[in-house]
């Protein structure tokens, strides 16, 4: 008797949710709440509701990089493996989106690359020339057959017809970084093929024709051979060039992981590492005010000095050791399993935002984003959130909040206050 009586209560329970139910979801009560029946509603869109932020179809090889413009703009570079899509808010990317410092979409601006390069396109890198127009890095290839890797874009989105790049050969060419001299020449950096022979650093014309009066740059590392390459490369205000990746030898010179050069490509020796150089490779490089060179990578020591994958060194090659990363960052405080530092940010305040992919800074938890003061210590007053994955590339806006990438649920960027916390006003 007792599981007839039981049978009936569960028989009346369930049609009284299903009665409830029914009403809920029909009436004026039920239609308030937009997350049980509105199929556009969108929980990622915690700020000021204007659209989903990035979303793809396919594999994502690499968030990139963040680049500031003109106008308090950003561009974000978004590579795709494939013949994939990637839209912004609702519109299709050519691998690349602007925004407003907001995080909307700039509207003004349209990109004409997909209509130039119908077949296939790739951004990898941006610069921005001192006339604001775009050096953009990728491989670009139409219908006929043709590929570009690089190409100038005018600040409507239209390409700009009077720079021609044909020094490049090959689908092997990869550009993994450009930067520009104060006489308009341009610096490229990367696996390239040119005459039938593979070269790592090259200097461009302001058109886009080959620079032959520079000494062009090749690197090899013995230890790992299938990883040699040059990562980034940077124009210093002395008008002297800083490279940095994976190699032990610069042009027949032992020089690893770093090098710089004169400004017509020959070896600068008054750069002068003593010692054992970087232990690994070197990833990124950002130069302070004072023009000391923070450096990060997969490394654990520079000079025989134990560093974690990140190091600051003085104008002349040697190490500060007034900045303290001697462990630096790691994936396990137990082993001492070095993490990787990708990128590096310098904020107008002088602290440094680093971030990669790591568990600790100097054994204190972080998750692959951390602010440091300027003498290499955890900065205290920033606290980032704690669901984090792979950060790719951030940049200091105006009103000292970050915007960043990283490989986390919120569709990839977001923006943190001063403090580390969401900004949920972006």
């Amino acid at each position: 008797m007792r599981k007839s009586y039981s049978n009936l209560f569960s028989l009346l329970f369930m049609c009284a949710v299903f009665l409830c139910g029914n009403f809920y979801t029909t009436s004026a009560f039920g239609q308030c709440n937009p997350a049980a029946n509105d199929p556009s509603f969108n929980p990622l869109d915690e700020g000021l509701g204007h659209g989903d932020g990035m979303r793809y179809t396919g594999t994502i090889t690499e968030f990139r990089k963040i680049v500031r413009w003109t106008n308090n703009r950003f561009i974000i570079t978004i590579p795709i493996n494939g013949n994939n899509t990637t839209v912004y808010n609702g519109l299709a990317c050519d691998d690349f989106v602007v925004i407003n410092s907001d995080g909307s979409r700039d509207s003004d601006f349209v990109s004409l690359l997909s209509q130039e390069f119908e077949a296939t396109t790739s951004v990898r890198e941006v610069k921005v020339q001192q006339d604001n127009k775009l050096l953009i890095g990728g491989y670009f290839r139409n219908n006929v057959g043709q590929t570009e890797y690089i190409v100038r874009m005018n600040t409507d989105g239209s390409i700009d017809t009077s720079f021609s790049e044909d020094v490049f050969e090959s689908s092997s060419s990869v550009i993994h970084s450009i930067d520009v001299q104060t006489d308009g020449k341009i610096l490229v950096v990367g696996h390239l093929r040119i005459a039938n022979e593979v070269k790592h650093l090259v200097r461009l014309n302001n058109d886009g024709s080959l620079d032959t009066s520079f000494t062009q740059g090749f690197v090899v590392d013995n230890l790992t051979p299938y990883y040699t390459n040059l990562d980034e490369v940077k124009v210093l205000s002395n008008g002297k060039i800083l490279v940095v990746g994976d190699f032990e030898v610069y042009n027949s010179y032992s020089k690893r992981g770093i090098v710089r050069l004169n400004s017509d490509g020959s070896i600068d020796d008054t750069f002068n590492i003593v010692g054992s150089g970087v232990s690994g490779s070197v990833y990124c490089v950002s130069i302070q005010s004072d023009q000391k060179i923070i450096i990060g990578g997969y490394f654990n020591a520079y000079n025989g000095t134990p560093r974690g994958a990140l190091a600051r060194l003085n104008q002349d090659g040697s190490l500060d050791t007034s900045f303290d990363s001697s462990i630096g960052v790691l994936n396990s405080n137990l082993s001492y399993d070095y993490g990787e530092v990708r990128n590096i940010t310098i904020q107008q305040d002088n602290k440094i935002v680093i971030g990669g992919i790591f568990n600790y800074y100097n054994l204190v938890p972080q998750m692959s984003i951390s602010r440091l003061n300027s003498d290499g210590t955890l900065d205290n007053s920033f606290t980032a959130p704690s669901n984090w994955g792979r950060t790719f590339s951030s940049q200091e806006v105006s009103n000292g909040k970050i915007l960043l990438i990283s490989g986390i649920d919120r569709t990839g960027l977001q923006r943190l206050n001063p403090n580390g916390t969401w900004d949920n006003t972006f």
